[in-house]
């Protein structure tokens, strides 16, 4: 054992106060950093399943595309999934039950964004038969 060991064991036992002190700073400091980082990764997950519930689970859109466009993305390795989705704009919709908004925006859909976009659908099948309505009527773009 060197001279260095030899004098700090000794002071260590000479001060058993200040060790003990000593101990239970670095105990709670290291504990402090592992709940600041255990916060900001917690925090970090939070932000990205609200983000997935407000706006969907997807990861890239593009817009307008063509459709050997559409064939190329399909056949893309490093691309997923495929969910195709078709703005019509805005439709009158007298039935609705806010007065200052008598109107919805109106996107056709294949069944798979359903599952990725974030679609809530309180009751019934009433979506898949609304275009049927007699009430709609779209608005020129």
């Amino acid at each position: 054992m060197n001279i260095v060991n030899k004098v700090t064991i000794r002071h260590l036992k000479e001060n058993k106060k200040r060790t003990l002190i000593t101990l239970i700073g670095t105990i709670i400091s290291v504990a402090m950093i592992m709940a600041v980082a255990t916060l900001g990764s917690t925090f970090l997950d939070l932000m990205k399943r609200e983000a997935v519930t407000s706006s969907g689970d997807w990861h890239v859109g593009f817009e307008d595309v063509q459709h050997e466009q559409l064939r190329a993305l399909e056949e893309s390795d490093w691309l997923g999934d495929v969910a195709l989705m078709r703005e019509h704009g805005y439709a009158e919709f007298e039935e609705s039950p806010d007065s200052t908004k008598p109107y919805f925006y109106v996107r056709d859909l294949n069944l798979r964004p359903l599952k990725r976009c974030k679609l809530n659908f309180l009751m019934g099948a009433y979506h898949m038969h609304l275009m049927k309505s007699s009430s709609l009527k779209i608005f020129a773009q």
